[in-house]
């Protein structure tokens, strides 16, 4: 083959590899572009529930609106409620719900409105609204309580199917989903039943009330015990008292009997510890209890005062603290600290070893910022820093008060605790605020009002402008204040 041959061929398959290597190309391209726009289809939309924070004639009456992450108004503010509907099986939102309030005596004013004998006159008017904004329904004075998949309960007790509308069950007045349970409350109130996936139920009991939605502390001959969902006793029905623990998923309970306290498990129902039983003289009563550490109390009355006392136990029976005033739990999401007050009104932080890791001044304030960082106030001087288990201080501006943030979500009753705070000041004659990050850095500084509506989203009412905000301080959506038509 000559050399002209040769190239002509070399140049062929050249030629071939490139347009495989293209086709393969297009090919994992489109893969990526399915599995992005799959992606997209996953990923909800989020939508904010925003007020316009001026006070109005009416305590109740203020102009909700929604919003979505982009700043795009998906329902205009207006005078009425908007809550977002949660479907609690996915965690995911499903409606918006918009309540009007109407008053059929408007002589009566809002103060007199919150008196049991004159709240017949407020009526409740609800419609749904997609994500969108989009009109669904008017319910008219019919409330969502809770949807869980293809459930829907509503006020008046009907439990419907939400793609056929079959009423499944009529007198339900609340319920939980754990599992492959849920947990179904009788609406008057008296007892829970417990039913499968597809409601048929399993048990009933009365006489009992939920602890940490997966088990029931049943009453029976005015004796307490536990039993899980599935129905297996957990701990026998002999004792006075049955409460929590406190501790965050940790599958412990303290009972009564008698003078004598228990921590047991519920994962066995194996006593972890029992105290000594009391002669009276000195009285005390564990109120805390997780997997390392139990709290006693030992307060009592005497000579005409309350004598208050507590001490941090160990399940061998040692106490590994001094005795305090009080102690109790500050709930973080990486560690778990107490914050201890001494008789001089000093506040002390304690690690679970009992251990102080930081002390303050008498009649000063400890919290639990995050990330090993604290809150310390001083309420007579109306200073508070952010501070460090060393005392360094954290941020240039000084503050009158710094508070952590929390999202609360009504719809699926969980609280979060972002790891954000809110710094509060004067500034010439008006009174301020910036939202701070765990070291001090200012997010958003000078705002007249933060309302937190996720970790990086929020509304912000700020010089004569409101609207939503991202966390770099940038407006998404902006209005003038001048422009809602607030009553004064």
């Amino acid at each position: 083959m000559g050399r002209a041959g040769r190239e002509k061929q070399f140049f062929s398959i050249n030629q071939w590899l490139f347009i495989l290597l293209l086709l393969l190309l297009c090919l994992f391209c489109t893969g990526c572009n399915a599995k992005e726009q799959q992606r997209s289809a996953q990923k909800q939309p989020e939508v904010y529930i925003v007020y316009d924070s001026s006070r109005t004639t009416n305590d109740w009456d203020y102009l909700y609106g929604a919003i979505d992450e982009t700043g795009r108004m998906v329902l205009p503010m207006e005078r009425r409620n908007v809550e977002v509907v949660y479907d609690r099986e996915k965690g995911q939102q499903l409606w918006l719900r918009t309540i009007t309030v109407t008053v059929d005596d408007p002589s009566l004013t809002a103060e007199e409105l919150y008196d049991e004998d004159n709240y017949k006159h407020i009526h409740y008017q609800y419609q749904l609204y997609d994500l969108d904004g989009t009109f669904l329904q008017d319910l008219g004075q019919r409330l969502v309580v809770a949807v869980y998949g293809d459930y829907v309960l509503y006020n008046d007790g009907r439990l419907e199917s939400r793609k056929t509308g079959e009423v499944l069950l009529e007198d339900v007045g609340y319920m939980m989903q754990n599992g492959d349970f849920y947990i179904l409350q009788n609406q008057q109130g008296d007892g829970y039943r417990i039913a499968d996936g597809s409601l048929k139920i399993l048990r009933e009991y009365t006489d009992c009330w939920i602890y940490g939605e997966q088990w029931l502390v049943v009453e029976q001959d005015g004796k307490m015990g536990v039993y899980g969902l599935d129905g297996t006793e957990r701990i026998p029905c002999d004792y006075d008292k049955v409460r929590g623990c406190n501790a965050p998923g940790v599958d412990l309970c303290i009972a009564q009997k008698g003078e004598q306290f228990f921590v047991i498990s519920l994962e066995d129902g194996a006593v972890r510890y029992a105290s000594a039983a009391q002669d009276g003289v000195q009285e005390m009563e564990i109120v805390y209890a997780d997997d390392d550490v139990m709290l006693m109390d030992f307060s009592r009355y005497e000579q005409g005062e309350w004598q208050q006392a507590m001490q941090m136990y160990n399940y061998e029976g040692e106490a590994v603290s001094e005795r305090y005033e009080t102690i109790y739990r500050e709930y973080t999401d990486t560690d778990c600290y107490f914050i201890a007050r001494d008789l001089s009104r000093t506040p002390l932080l304690l690690n679970r070893q009992g251990e102080v890791v930081f002390e303050g001044a008498p009649d000063t304030w400890l919290q639990i910022a995050g990330n090993g960082r604290l809150i310390y106030s001083d309420w007579k001087d109306n200073k508070a820093q952010l501070l460090d288990l060393e005392g360094n201080k954290y941020g240039s501006r000084d503050y009158e008060s710094i508070n952590s943030v929390y999202l609360y979500n009504g719809s699926l009753e969980t609280e979060q605790k972002p790891s954000l705070l809110l710094g509060r000041y004067r500034y010439g004659g008006s009174e301020l605020c910036d939202l701070l990050d765990l070291n001090g850095n200012i997010l958003i500084e000078k705002a007249k009002n933060i309302a937190v509506l996720s970790e990086d989203r929020f509304w912000v009412e700020k010089g004569f402008s409101q609207g939503l905000m991202d966390d770099q301080g940038n407006w998404l959506f902006q209005q003038s204040l001048f422009d809602s038509a607030v009553d004064e």
